[in-house]
């Protein structure tokens, strides 16, 4: 007879088998606002890939070793890749950011991670607005993201126009 040692019942299940290999993390600042239910699991799962720097750019690949030459699409000056430009200091990211963060009187740091701190901090789940706040990041990290594939991928940029408006539809 095997006995599962890890757990008092020696009963085998995964989720011990899991929690005994897993390595945990503190959760995420705004963790409640990337994973909330108002919120797609596609813009979810790039906002969790953003908050850890694990969105495909051209900065992560160079860093990986893979040899290219960076030149962003997301923007019209060509400008080096990385997630911090595509997401937040590139001309028309940053744009956005202020666009919104005036309208709804929010902060806008320095760089991505910080507004978004910011701006999960000042989230408040009973009220609408305060929901709002909360998943504005995630809106504007989505559809900033996306800007950027539809340039890549089919060599087009959105307008201001255009993506404000995916964004107020929250689609």
């Amino acid at each position: 007879m095997l006995i599962w040692t890890r757990h008092d019942s020696g009963c085998f299940s995964t989720k011990l088998a899991w929690d005994c290999i897993r390595i945990k993390r503190s959760i995420m600042a705004g963790h409640t606002w990337v994973w909330h239910k108002m919120l797609p699991l596609k813009v979810s799962v790039s906002m969790w890939k953003a908050w850890y720097n694990a969105l495909s750019v051209d900065d992560r690949l160079c860093r990986i070793g893979v040899p290219i030459v960076s030149r962003c699409d997301y923007c019209n000056q060509g400008n080096y890749e990385d997630q911090n430009h595509v997401l937040f200091q590139g001309n028309f990211a940053n744009r956005v950011w202020r666009y919104c963060g005036a309208n709804f009187g929010l902060p806008v740091g320095g760089n991505w991670k910080e507004t978004v701190e910011a701006w999960f901090r000042r989230a408040n789940s009973s009220t609408q607005v305060g929901i709002l706040v909360g998943l504005l990041p995630s809106f504007l990290s989505w559809h900033l993201w996306r800007r950027g594939c539809v340039a890549r991928m089919e060599g087009r940029l959105e307008s201001f126009r255009v993506v404000w408006q995916s964004i107020q539809t929250l689609d």
